[in-house]
C-alpha cells in the first residue's frame, strides 16, 4: 500500500519532482533519503571495519532496519506500552547463512552489532513516531519539530550516559542491574563463542519456520484488509511469543474488552468522550511512580517499584 508514496518520495528526493509536495512533512524527502542512506552506509562501514564481509554487513543492516520498522509499526498501530522484537538481526543472519560462512572474524564483529540491534525494548524510532502522529493536528509549520526531537535525543543521551557512568562507578555496576551489567553484556559473546566452538551451516528449520510464518502473516494481513468480519488482528501473531506478553496480555485483553463494550453500546461518540478517562489512568500510574521516587529520595528507600514492564 505504500508503493505509491515511496515512489513519490524517490521522485522528490532524487529527481526533485515539482509535482510532489513535501512542505507539510517534518523534513524534506530529500533530507530523509540522504540521512537514511548516510546512516546505513556508516553502519555498514563500521561493521565491515569490525570484521564482517561486505555482504554480511549489508545483510545485518537491512535485517535491523526491517525489524526497526516492523516493531515501530507494532507500537504505533497497537498502542502496546512496551514491545520487543522476536528476532535479532545478528542471530537471524547466523541462522540463515550458517556460522561457517561468516568465519571467526565475522562472528566476533557481529557480536558488537548486538549493542544497537538486539535488546531494543526502548529505541528512538518508536518514541518519535508518536510525536510525529501528534504533530499532524498542529496548524503551523512543523519543520522545527525535527530539530526539537533531535535536541531531545542528544540531551537524553548525554544525561543517561553520564548517569550510568556515575552510578556504575559509585556503586558498582554489578550491584545495579543483573541484565544490563551482567547477563546482557555477556550474552552476545556467549552466543558467538558457542558458534565458534560448534560451527554449523544454514538452519533448514529456521528457513522453513520463517517461510511458513511469513506466509501465515501475509494471509492474516490480507484477511484484515479484505474481510470486514475478520476478528483477528495480525499484530498479535508476531508479538504473541515474546516474553513481555507474559506481563502485558491481560492488560491488552482488558483494553480490547472495554473498547468492544463501549463502542457496541455507547457508539463512537461515547468512545471519544471516554478516552480521557483511560489516558488519565495511564498518567496516574506515572504520577504515582514519580511521587514514590521523591519519597524514596528523602527516606533512602529503594526498590519501591510501582509498575514494571
Amino acid at each position: 500500500m505504500a508503493r505509491g508514496h515511496l515512489q513519490q518520495v524517490w521522485r522528490k528526493a532524487i529527481h526533485r519532482d515539482p509535482d510532489v509536495d513535501d512542505s507539510g512533512e517534518r523534513m524534506s524527502y530529500r533530507s530523509a533519503v540522504f540521512c537514511l542512506g548516510g546512516g546505513s552506509l556508516t553502519l555498514i562501514g563500521w561493521l565491515a571495519a569490525s570484521g564482517l564481509s561486505l555482504w554480511a554487513a549489508i545483510a545485518t543492516v537491512v535485517l535491523a532496519l526491517l525489524i526497526f520498522v516492523g516493531l515501530t509499526r507494532v507500537v504505533a498501530e497497537s498502542g502496546v506500552a512496551a514491545a520487543v522484537s522476536p528476532l535479532i538481526a545478528a542471530s537471524t543472519l547466523v541462522s540463515a547463512t550458517g556460522s561457517e560462512v561468516l568465519g571467526p572474524t565475522g562472528l566476533v564483529g557481529l557480536a558488537y552489532a548486538h549493542v544497537w540491534s538486539a535488546d531494543i525494548r526502548t529505541f528512538v524510532m518508536a518514541s518519535c513516531i508518536h510525536s510525529l502522529k501528534l504533530s499532524e493536528h498542529m496548524d503551523r509549520n512543523i519543520r522545527p519539530l525535527f530539530w526539537v526531537l533531535l535536541l531531545a535525543i542528544v540531551i537524553s543521551l548525554i544525561g543517561s550516559i553520564s548517569t550510568i557512568l556515575y552510578l556504575a562507578y559509585e556503586y558498582g555496576g554489578i550491584n545495579l542491574n543483573g541484565w544490563f551489567f551482567g547477563g546482557g553484556t555477556r550474552a552476545p559473546f556467549n552466543f558467538i563463542a558457542d558458534k565458534l566452538q560448534t560451527p554449523a551451516g544454514p538452519s533448514l528449520e529456521g528457513w522453513v519456520n520463517s517461510i511458513l510464518g511469513g506466509g501465515f502473516m501475509t494471509m492474516l494481513m490480507a484477511a484484515r484488509h479484505r474481510l470486514l468480519w475478520w476478528p483477528l488482528h495480525p499484530i498479535g501473531y508476531p508479538i504473541s511469543m515474546v516474553w513481555l506478553m507474559d506481563q502485558l496480555w491481560f492488560s491488552i485483553f482488558l483494553a480490547w474488552l472495554f473498547k468492544l463494550v463501549i463502542i457496541k453500546y455507547g457508539g463512537p461518540a461515547f468512545y471519544a468522550r471516554a478516552r480521557p478517562f483511560f489516558l488519565g489512568l495511564i498518567a496516574g500510574q506515572f504520577v504515582t511512580a514519580a511521587i514514590w521516587l521523591v519519597i524514596d529520595s528523602f527516606t533512602g528507600m529503594t526498590d519501591n517499584v510501582v509498575f514494571w514492564i
